[in-house]
Formats: structure tokens, sequence, C-alpha cells
């Protein structure tokens, strides 16, 4: 398992992140979809959600805290981490995490 499917995994096991996608809408194959998750390595996240009958995508980010988000969950996770132990400095944070914009860490 790689490391991002590992923070995939422990964010889901935290409830930050849902197991499966919210949909309403049937599969077009059957009635109901099959989802997995998928690698996907052009993606921030490397992993999206898919039905492995009508081949239908859905982001592991929609409708959560992390929807508007363009840094890697690892990356989001750490930043999490090091605010909880009050380590919030925006220059440390930028170090590191290895991220080159304020406005990056600050939105």
């Amino acid at each position: 398992m790689s490391s991002r499917e590992a923070t995939i995994r422990f964010l889901q096991d935290l409830k930050l992140l849902p197991k499966l996608p919210s949909t309403i809408e049937a599969c077009g194959i059957h009635n109901n979809h099959d989802w997995y998750l998928a690698n996907v390595a052009r993606l921030t996240d490397g992993y999206n959600f898919r039905c492995c009958r009508c081949h239908t995508t859905k982001s592991l980010r929609a409708g959560t805290f992390f929807k508007q988000s363009h840094l890697p969950l690892d990356s989001i996770f750490e930043i999490m981490y090091y605010w909880s132990r009050q380590e919030d400095s925006i220059g440390k944070l930028m170090h590191e995490l290895d991220i080159g914009s304020r406005k990056t860490v600050v939105d």
C-alpha cells in the first residue's frame, strides 16, 4: 500500500473522507454502482472512486472539507498535525512541507 493510499485509508477511518461516494443516480448498467478505489496517477491524490460496472468516476473529496484544496491530502493532513501541535507558523509549515506559496497555506 502506498503512503498516499495509507493516508486516504486513515482519513476514511477518521470519517474525514467517505469510504464510498454519496450518489443518488443509478448505475447505467445495473441498479447499484459497485465502487472501488481506483489508482489514477494524473490526480493530485492519485486515486478516485470508480464503478466497475459502468466506469463512472467520483472524486474522493466531493462533499468534504478537502473539496476546494489543490494540495495533496497527505500535505493537508500534515498541516492539520502541525496546527494541532500549535506549530502553526506559516514559514515553518512552508519549510516543513516544501510549499512555495504562502497563499497556498493561508487559504
